[in-house]
């Protein structure tokens, strides 16, 4: 018997201990990929020592319970998603201010004339009729009928 068994005439030992070299490389991918996954996503000690202490002990059960139990952004994604929030919520407030104000200051108002030029100056506006007018109208015909029963 030697002391290496890849070394080893037998075929059957050489495959297993292939088998548990691999299946060793394979966890001990899984601890390291776990330990920095869980380390960008959150800075909870509790869920990293338990994420990384379950997939050291199973290493491919634990591997797929930590793929469902995981946060699901990183923290810079998270710190960019709030930046990118703020940065529309403040995009939405000044264009609604800018929506909000005139686009020309408009001048200040005039004060009213004095009553002596007033009624010298023609007004631009047709005169109103009264409601006496209105009504006389409405008997002649010529407003709108009434339906009687």
């Amino acid at each position: 018997m030697q002391w290496f068994p890849l070394l080893s005439a037998s075929t059957e030992l050489r495959f297993g201990s292939l088998m548990l070299l691999g299946f060793s490389f394979l966890a001990a991918f899984f601890v390291l990929f776990t330990a920095r996954d869980i380390l960008l996503r959150t800075h909870l000690f509790t869920l990293q020592a338990c994420s990384i202490l379950l997939v050291a002990l199973f290493p491919i059960g634990g591997f797929l319970v930590y793929l469902l139990i995981r946060p699901p952004r990183t923290i810079k994604d998270r710190a960019m998603e709030d930046l990118v929030l703020d940065l529309l919520e403040r995009q939405t407030s000044l264009l609604e201010r800018a929506t909000a104000m005139p686009s020309s200051p408009a001048p200040p108002p005039s004060p009213p004339p004095p009553a002596s030029v007033a009624s010298s100056v023609p007004s631009p506006l047709p005169p109103t009729p009264s409601k006496a007018s209105s009504n006389a109208q409405r008997k002649k015909g010529g407003g709108k009928k009434s339906h009687r029963r």
